[in-house]
């Protein structure tokens, strides 16, 4: 019985194969362990009985609760809140346009800048301050705004509850590529010893946007040192779902098997079949 050379599966450099598969393609040896069988391998050997595969998963930190001192944000997404402000700037300072101009026709009151604009914030807020302007156009306005702000403050309340009483007050864990690829600050890696043969090839020649955005910014580290790094947060390892369960359990797991990482069933599938390999 001879170990696969270098550790590795093989690499197929312009039909001469390294590795495992070379040994099989050469006839060094007779027949080898199950490997996955590819269109490149089954020009180099032959393939016997077919088991199934395990498949790649993401692995991360169970979901944690978010951030209590946050929760009166979360409601609204960034960009909502952004417009939110952007309009009460915008308005306030159309309503100070307005009021001056009517106050230059018809001579009447005027009113500063920061009035208006703290009008149009304490009304979201429901403040309820008194109307800075007498103008009929300025009221108009004002009316409106009173229903814009009706509908953010609704929208606002029912969020906010549904946040704090349900099942919103954790962190989602990525369960896919594109999850990973979406997730702001996020990093991720790869078991070592699956970087070899087609997971390789799997990122290195993938022509999706996502598993090419993956592949760039993937780092090979070893099981172990992966799941301390998920404990950290903001990481993810991508592994072969029965070898790190068991890895987790071996090392992290309590006495009734909980484990604290989140291990997705949401899995990369790279691998068709695994096969016996002969010359």
């Amino acid at each position: 019985m001879l170990k696969e050379p270098d550790n590795s599966w093989g690499e197929d450099t312009k039909g001469i194969w390294s590795g495992l598969m070379g040994y099989l393609q050469r006839e060094e040896v007779d027949m080898s362990t199950i490997v996955v069988p590819t269109a490149s391998r089954l020009k180099a050997a032959k393939f016997f009985r077919a088991y199934p595969t395990d498949h790649v998963t993401i692995v991360s930190l169970k979901p944690q609760p978010l951030p209590r001192h946050l929760a009166f944000i979360r409601p609204f997404s960034r960009t909502v809140w952004v417009l939110v402000m952007i309009s009460v700037v915008v308005w306030g300072v159309m309503l100070w346009l307005i009021q001056r101009m009517w106050s230059q026709v018809t001579g009447g009151p005027d009113i500063r800048v920061d009035t208006a604009l703290l009008y149009s914030l304490g009304s979201l807020l429901e403040v309820h301050p008194k109307v800075p302007t007498s103008a009929t156009s300025g009221q108009v306005m004002v009316g409106w705004w009173l229903v814009y702000c009706l509908v953010i403050y609704t929208g606002f309340e029912s969020e906010l509850i549904s946040h704090l009483t349900v099942n919103k007050g954790r962190t989602r864990p990525p369960e896919t590529l594109e999850d990973l690829v979406n997730a702001d600050g996020w990093k991720w890696g790869i078991d070592a010893w699956i970087w070899t043969g087609v997971p390789l090839e799997y990122f290195t020649r993938h022509k999706d946007k996502v598993v090419v955005e993956i592949y760039k910014k993937l780092e090979v580290i070893e099981a172990h040192k992966g799941l301390k790094k998920i404990l950290r947060n903001g990481y993810s390892l991508l592994a072969v779902t029965n070898y790190i369960t068991v890895e987790a359990s071996s090392y992290y797991g309590d006495g009734h098997g909980n484990i604290p990482f989140f291990i997705t069933k949401k899995s990369v599938t790279m691998f068709s079949f695994f096969a016996w390999g002969f010359r």
